[in-house]
C-alpha cells in the first residue's frame, strides 16, 4: 500500500512539474521507471523488481548529468534464497544525440552504490558495494515535455558478481 501511495505521489509531482514548465528550452528532467535487476553470482541468478527515479539536467549540448535512486518493488526467490533490493544510488554522465525530433539515443557512464538483503532458512545478511557502471538507452518524445524511455544498465561487475538490468518509464522535462 505504501508503494502505491509513493508511486501515485510521484506521478502527481511529475504532472505538476509539467504544468510549471515554461516555453523556454527545457534543460532539466525527471524520470520514473520500473524494471528488474539480475543479480548473478557463482551459478545463482535472482531477478528482483525495482522502481527507479532519476533527475537530470543538460550541462552542454549532447551531454547531461543524472542522479538516480532506486528501491526494491518485488523480491526474487530461488531455491529458498530471497533477494531484496534495499537501495541503488547512482551518478552518471549521459552523452546523447537526437535522431529527428522524436527519438533520442544515449549512453551512461558513472558510479552506482547498491545495497540489498539476502535471506533464507538460516537467517539474513545485508550487504552493500559500489563501482563503475554503464549502459545505453533510448527515448521516444511525444512533445517537448513528455517522453517514454527504456534503458539497459550494467550496474556492478566485481569479484564474480554482476548486477544488470532494464528499466522503462516516463520522462517529464521542465
Amino acid at each position: 500500500m505504501k508503494k502505491n501511495i509513493a508511486i501515485t505521489s510521484i506521478c502527481f509531482f511529475l504532472g505538476a512539474l509539467s504544468q510549471v514548465a515554461s516555453a523556454e528550452e527545457k534543460k532539466s528532467y525527471v524520470e520514473i521507471g520500473a524494471g528488474s535487476v539480475a543479480y548473478e553470482e557463482a551459478g545463482w541468478r535472482l531477478v528482483p523488481k525495482i522502481v527507479k527515479l532519476t533527475a537530470g539536467t543538460k550541462i552542454v549540448d549532447h551531454l547531461a548529468i543524472e542522479a538516480m535512486g532506486a528501491f526494491g518493488a518485488a523480491d526474487s526467490t530461488v531455491e529458498g534464497i530471497t533477494l531484496k533490493v534495499d537501495s541503488m544510488l547512482g551518478l552518471y554522465l549521459k552523452p546523447y544525440f537526437n535522431l529527428g525530433d522524436s527519438l533520442e539515443l544515449y549512453g551512461k557512464l558513472g558510479y552506482t552504490r547498491l545495497s540489498g538483503t539476502a535471506s533464507g532458512i538460516g537467517g539474513s545478511i545485508s550487504a552493500h558495494d559500489s563501482g563503475f557502471s554503464y549502459g545505453a538507452g533510448g527515448a521516444f518524445k511525444f512533445d517537448d515535455t513528455y517522453s517514454v524511455f527504456v534503458d539497459y544498465m550494467q550496474y556492478y561487475d566485481k569479484n564474480g558478481v554482476t548486477v544488470r538490468g532494464a528499466t522503462g518509464g516516463l520522462r517529464v522535462a521542465f
